[in-house]
């Protein structure tokens, strides 16, 4: 840990270390604003689905449980593989399982 400190102290490029910086609060920020477009999205999804109490609780905590697991499983990978790996398979990953979900749909 006293490397890191030591590392900050002597750096001179305050401006990398405010990117830094706003980088890890915009990941926190959107973080907390995915769990709190839900809330909105589930009143505004509640009429069109017909939805009852226990389904939108279900979908509440599916999404509260995706983002505890997601940080444990993906911080995992994302510390063994790198950061710029982790960043750039999560897009990937969403589009190719996206990409896929679409063959078992019905059309409409």
């Amino acid at each position: 840990m006293s490397q890191a400190v030591e590392l900050l102290e002597s750096t001179t490029n305050r401006k990398l270390e405010l990117g830094i910086i706003a980088l890890s609060g915009a990941g926190v920020f959107l973080d907390g604003y995915d769990l709190f477009i839900l809330s909105i999205a589930l009143i505004l999804l509640k009429p069109y689905f017909d939805l009852s109490a226990p389904q939108i609780s279900a979908l509440s905590s599916a999404a509260l449980l995706g983002a505890v697991f997601g940080s444990v499983l993906f911080g995992n990978a994302a510390d063994k593989l790198g950061r710029k790996t982790a960043i750039s398979f999560g897009p990937s990953f969403l589009c190719s399982f996206c990409g896929g979900l679409r063959f078992f749909a019905e059309p409409f």
